[in-house]
């Protein structure tokens, strides 16, 4: 919940006499507060009227609430491109990377994987690897979305294999389609 209030049980953390609420959310990368006084001219208002700014700041957080969740929504089915360095997917949640595990006799193993990595609906993040070795590139790409569109809760995703980014061999590895 973003809707704080201050008065004389929870005093404002920079200025111990400011009595009112704030309303704090983060809509499409943009922060968005809002301020609601508790006192007119120095004197508390009357408790039908703090209600009432009560109920205002709680409606107003719904609406950014609202706005927020669609926006994210919105972000989640277009599962846009990204502009990014040739190492990465051209999927957002996708990335391209290879593992490098040491081992303690001096041995390196690197392993190309697809990474993906999401916020699921349930506000958890989730990051799961498909390594290329495994499944081969092409199986590995469609491993990823089909977990990707699982997360995302997306039915079709055909988009999203589409845009399986170019095979590259990595660090002298041969990479099996």
């Amino acid at each position: 919940m973003s809707v704080t209030i201050y008065d004389e049980t929870n005093p404002h953390p920079c200025d111990g006499g400011y009595y009112g609420i704030r309303v704090t959310r983060s809509v499409d990368g943009q922060s968005r507060q809002r301020y609601f006084p508790l006192r007119r001219d120095g004197q508390p208002l009357p408790l039908t009227e703090k209600r009432a700014v009560i109920k205002q700041a709680y409606q107003l957080d719904a609406d950014w609430l609202e706005q927020q969740k669609l926006a994210r929504q919105r972000r989640l089915l277009e599962a846009a491109p990204t502009s990014r360095s040739a190492s990465h997917a051209t999927v957002r949640g996708i990335r391209y990377c290879v593992l490098t595990d040491r081992k303690p006799g001096g041995r390196v193993y690197r392993t190309p994987v697809f990474e993906v990595s999401i916020r699921c609906p349930d506000d958890l993040v989730s990051t799961k690897r498909f390594p290329i070795t495994k499944y081969g590139y092409a199986g590995a790409w469609r491993a990823a979305v089909r977990y990707l569109a699982l997360c995302k809760g997306l039915v079709n995703y055909q988009h999203l294999l589409k845009r399986m980014p170019p095979q590259r061999q990595p660090l002298g590895l041969s990479i099996n389609s």
